[in-house]
């Protein structure tokens, strides 16, 4: 007999039931062929194998439904966003990255007033990654456009949205336009109306001399070109249509966009004539001018229309109503082209399902013969006893298949809580007990009451649910639907805060926001934050700094203080030299030697034994804590006992006397013990031990986290001379990645190598990156300095010279503290 731990996959389903009856029989006579003689279907033996046969083939059917039935809720409803599901649009399209990608979407969410965008490379100065935008506003827009001020402010509002690292603006320019009219004589041929060849010929010459941005038609494109590249909301904008940009009119491509036209015989005579100069150009036109752009003026009220338009020598008089009517129509209907609502709604579309009760189980008791006596009508009163006995016998032993089938549905049921991001999840393994109204009269062959069966049969399955390694995998799948991987398997071994089942947890966390936030980290993992808005104690950050704090596990990504929870807790954190002094002056803290007192010991000082718990500490507890360790007392906390004061096994617990018990606490190895505290009783004691271990993990959590500083933000606006000595090199392509290095695992010289790597791997491969690790103090100095330079640099009413002023502090500290750290000759 040949042993499978797995059911062959590809089962023909209108054969299913044939092939498990021939192998069920085929197993009989392996295990008991001298027993058992007769295999025809009256052998109730036969008849329980078809049963248990029928019952599979319902099980197998109930698996092959379409998946959304399988994740649609009782309301008809898939919850995409719990299932780590995210439709086309929000995970297909890139971050822009290209001057053209930037000109798309500037278009694209301003192309009401704007006829066609410029993003160029600043050439004023040698620095990398700096532009400028210049807009041609269109022929609307330009006379309704108020502010124009204002309108800049968006368009550099909407630019730094979606800038990318050490990527900045340096102005945007609305172009000066220079109106050309339009002389012409021709003759046209058909039945086409006069004024709709008159609008073609003014709306194809007005596209030659100022091309525009337009959206094209979706029939030809699949989902990949839709979505390739960054996400335009009015259509798509194909980038080999990018209009042409020159500053010559070549009147020649004119004369043959006209004779192109449906209507259009001949062309007896055509130029351009620039208001203002009499020169009319009959062959090329130059733009001299450099922030300006050719414009094709229509004629305006009360001016003769300059195009004749001829047809066997009769001249047709045009309205210029009329013509701009037209015109108006020709020029919209470019961007009606885009992405119609029938498109958007096929591509963007999300599935439904059906909503399924898959955990409605049947007993297979019903279908057996009524001889039996174990379905719904049951053994006949009149019966002997040992009837209804052998009866209830053959329902207890079919009881222990029929609780496999049911817990199986009520696994199919749950799988949308199997797949989903729910931080709450237990269990990986679900079981639902079979009572009365799946099985007649079950309940009185459970030992215990029907809720007592329920937990225990729970408790059975939870001993064989190894809930973590599954929940793990299930992650590891959502992952596996983007070509995602994140095994942590680094993270492991840099474990200061958890115990063992705390940091298989705390890595289950770190998938799930991982996933959460997996659109931004695909889309917008080499793009920059939005200085122009405030980011401090906000989600407005790079998304490198976001994909670094979630690849090392910190729990905080916003921009933040690292050093503000000590701050707020009066406490200082210093070095171990400066600690080992603080037994002098007027600093309580006493070193001493375990052997100095232990004759005067009544209980020998042994290592406490804490529980481990996860409800957050409360105000007044820390209070207590402040009362009555005598580090707290004087206001300070060594980085040692930042890392080391996590374990346990650094506390040793005796007494000298009955009513005191006292705490000492050994900093590093190469120290003496020190004394923290005494207590009356030895409960009070160990209490505050687990809430010194549990605060002390607490200010490592909250002081873990990364500052990121883009070099090029930090240029000079205002003031040059005041940065003279500072290189270009500085500011180009270049970023500041700003660690603590007093948290217990930045102490590890190996999860700082981690760290780099993790900064290098993820960063743009055109970025070099410059790595600090401060202490307490540095970090401190360093934060009241970004803090103000962030502050003022979104503050639209800043002065750049006072900007620049606090530009040159960051660029000061930073400078002067490149390569300070003691583990960098580690790294």
């Amino acid at each position: 007999m040949t042993d499978r731990e797995f059911i062959e996959k590809n089962r023909p389903q209108d054969r299913l039931f044939d092939l498990l009856k021939k192998e069920g029989i085929e197993r009989i006579q392996q295990l008991c062929g001298d027993l058992w003689t007769d295999y025809n279907s009256h052998d109730p033996g036969i008849t329980i194998l078809e049963q248990l046969c029928y019952a599979l083939t319902e099980l197998v059917h109930k698996t092959r439904f379409d998946v959304a039935d399988y994740l649609t809720d009782g309301h008809g409803t898939i919850n995409y966003d719990n299932q780590a599901l995210f439709l086309p649009r929000d995970i297909f399209p890139s971050h822009p990255l290209t001057p053209g990608d930037f000109e798309k979407i500037l278009f694209d969410r301003f192309r009401q007033q704007v006829g066609d965008v410029r993003v160029e490379p600043d050439r004023s100065h040698d620095l990398s990654g700096i532009y400028r935008i210049r807009l041609r506003l269109n022929r609307d827009s330009e006379k309704s456009l108020k502010d124009k001020e204002e309108f800049i402010e968006q368009v550099k509002d909407f630019f730094c949205d979606n800038r990318n690292l050490c990527e900045d603006i340096q102005d945007v320019v609305i172009l000066e336009n220079r109106i050309l009219k339009l002389y012409a004589d021709i003759e046209i041929t058909g039945n086409r109306s006069p004024a709709h060849i008159l609008a073609d010929i003014y709306h194809r010459c007005s596209n030659q001399v100022a091309p525009s941005m337009v959206y094209s038609d979706y029939d030809d494109l699949s989902p990949d070109g839709i979505y390739t590249g960054p996400l335009t909301t009015g259509g798509f904008i194909n980038p080999n249509d990018l209009p042409s940009r020159t500053d010559l009119v070549n009147i020649i491509d004119v004369l043959t966009q006209v004779r192109a036209i449906d209507g259009v015989e001949s062309v007896k005579d055509l130029y351009l004539q620039e208001e203002g100069n009499p020169e009319k150009h009959r062959n090329i036109l130059k733009n001299l001018e450099p922030d300006s752009a050719f414009w094709l003026g229509l004629p305006g009220k009360g001016e003769p229309i300059p195009v004749r338009l001829t047809r066997n020598g009769k001249t047709y008089e045009i309205s210029l109503d009329e013509l701009k009517d037209r015109y108006k129509r020709l020029d919209s209907r470019h961007l009606e082209l885009g992405r119609s609502k029938e498109e958007s709604r096929r591509h963007d579309r999300p599935l439904s399902g059906i909503h399924r009760d898959f955990r409605n189980y049947t007993s297979i008791q019903e279908q057996f013969p009524n001889v039996y006596g174990i379905n719904r009508f049951g053994v006949p009163e009149s019966h002997p006893a040992h009837e209804k006995a052998k009866a209830r016998q053959l329902k207890a032993y079919l009881l222990l298949f029929e609780q496999i089938m049911a817990n199986f549905l009520e696994n199919i049921q749950n799988l949308p809580v199997l797949f989903s991001l729910d931080q709450e999840l237990k269990t990986t393994w679900f079981c639902q007990p079979i009572d009365n109204t799946h099985v007649p009269e079950v309940a009185k062959l459970y030992e215990y009451r029907l809720e007592e069966t329920s937990a225990a049969l729970e408790a059975i399955t939870k001993r064989h649910d190894n809930f973590f390694d599954r929940r793990n995998r299930l992650l590891d799948y959502l992952l596996g639907l983007y070509c995602e991987t994140f095994t942590q398997n680094s993270l492991r071994n840099f474990n200061d805060y958890y115990s063992k089942a705390e940091l298989e947890h705390q890595l289950i966390l770190n998938k799930i926001n991982f996933l959460k936030h997996l659109p931004r980290l695909s889309r917008q993992r080499g793009a920059g934050f939005n200085y122009r808005k405030a980011s401090w104690n906000m989600d407005n950050v790079s998304g490198l700094k976001l994909k670094t704090s979630i690849l090392l596990g910190f729990q905080y990504h916003e921009s933040r203080s690292l050093v503000f929870e000590f701050i707020r807790n009066g406490l200082e954190v210093t070095s171990d030299d400066d600690f080992m002094t603080l037994n002098k002056g007027s600093a309580e803290i006493q070193f001493v030697e375990s052997a100095d007192i232990k004759k005067r010991m009544k209980t020998r000082f042994k290592k406490p034994s804490l529980e481990s718990t996860k409800e957050p500490l409360t105000e007044a507890e820390i209070q207590e804590l402040f009362r009555t360790i005598v580090l707290f007392k004087n206001k300070c906390i060594n980085e040692s006992l930042l890392k080391n004061g996590l374990d346990a096994s650094n506390y040793r617990l005796g007494s000298f006397t009955d009513d005191t018990w006292q705490v000492i606490f050994k900093p590093f190895p190469k120290s003496r013990w020190c004394y923290l505290a005494a207590y009356r009783k030895k409960t009070q004691a160990l209490r505050s031990l687990s809430h010194l271990c549990r605060f002390l993990k607490h200010l490592n959590i909250m002081a873990e986290g990364v500052h990121l500083v883009e070099h090029l933000l930090l240029r000079p606006l205002a003031n040059k001379q005041s940065f003279l000595g500072i290189d270009d090199d500085f500011f180009s392509l270049r970023i500041s990645v700003v660690f603590p290095s007093y948290t217990a695992r930045f102490r590890n010289p190996e999860f700082r190598r981690l760290s780099k790597e993790t900064v290098r791997l993820n960063a743009p491969a055109h970025i070099s990156t410059d790595f600090f690790w401060l202490d307490f103090q540095q970090m401190h100095a360093f934060e009241i300095l970004y803090h103000d330079w962030l502050e003022n640099k979104c503050s639209p009413g800043t002065d750049p010279t006072e900007l620049d002023s606090l530009s040159l502090k960051l660029i000061k500290f930073l400078n002067k503290h490149r390569d300070s750290d003691v583990y960098a000759s580690f790294l």
